[in-house]
């Protein structure tokens, strides 16, 4: 555990525009762990039609704080890999394309170790989806005004 604090104040001590970064992130974070569920409860509705069109909103609050604790992981190692990449000179648009594949990898995992049946494949395609167009519809290029 200590060497986990270690590597992250190692990380937010070298990293110049650490603050910049993380609101980038967050803002992807946010718009994820709200805007994924009310799509797949919406999609539920659509597809079972004998339970009703918001039958599936009754489970939307325990969605969002699974969603949000299980894409933690996901955002972290996104956060940290953008940040070096970059610094090495990587271009914007490649960035974003390793994270739209981290995206994909961290939500498919997650879906996979909470095993959550009555969603099937539709849950990770609509919070896949929507993470990278985050990724995608954000801007991570501004540098902060000093």
């Amino acid at each position: 555990m200590e060497s986990c604090f270690r590597a992250a104040l190692f990380f937010a001590r070298n990293c110049t525009n650490f603050k910049h970064y993380s609101m980038y992130f967050l803002r992807i974070w946010f718009a994820t762990i709200i805007v994924s569920p009310i799509l797949l409860c919406l999609f539920l509705g659509i597809t079972v039609p004998q339970k009703g069109l918001f039958t599936y909103f009754e489970r939307l609050w325990p969605m969002m704080v699974m969603g949000a604790f299980f894409s933690i992981p996901t955002i972290l190692l996104q956060s940290v890999i953008f940040v070096l990449l970059e610094r090495a000179g990587f271009n914007q648009k490649l960035l974003k394309i390793i994270l739209s594949v981290l995206a994909v990898t961290g939500v498919c995992i997650s879906f996979f170790i909470i095993k959550i049946s009555f969603v099937g494949y539709a849950g990770p395609i609509i919070y896949s989806t929507v993470m990278v167009f985050c990724i995608w519809y954000f801007r991570s290029d501004t540098k902060p005004a000093n």
